[in-house]
């Protein structure tokens, strides 16, 4: 069985786009791939999601912007499905 894997950057905080087509072809997993910026905490902002599919994710430049990008990321209860730490 193939694996279907959506790669997925630079949302800026924008994840309407990313949302629809996860729940529209339930991919095994979704990589975010940095400059998520997400205005709330990464778990509410893909809330629609998260028991659709695996969610895994890596910070971007922006994402340590200011502490609230930051904090959006690491402080979220997806902090564990980063791919790479914050330092």
């Amino acid at each position: 069985m193939n694996a279907r894997i959506f790669f997925c950057g630079d949302t800026h905080g924008q994840f309407d786009h990313i949302l629809a087509p996860v729940q529209e072809h339930r991919p095994d997993a979704v990589i975010l791939l940095g400059d998520l910026q997400p205005r709330v905490p990464l778990h509410e902002a893909l809330h629609a999601v998260q028991n659709l599919t695996e969610l895994w994710w890596t910070h971007g430049n922006h994402d340590t912007d200011s502490d609230v990008d930051h904090d959006n990321d690491f402080g979220s209860q997806l902090a564990d499905r980063s791919l790479k730490d914050a330092s």
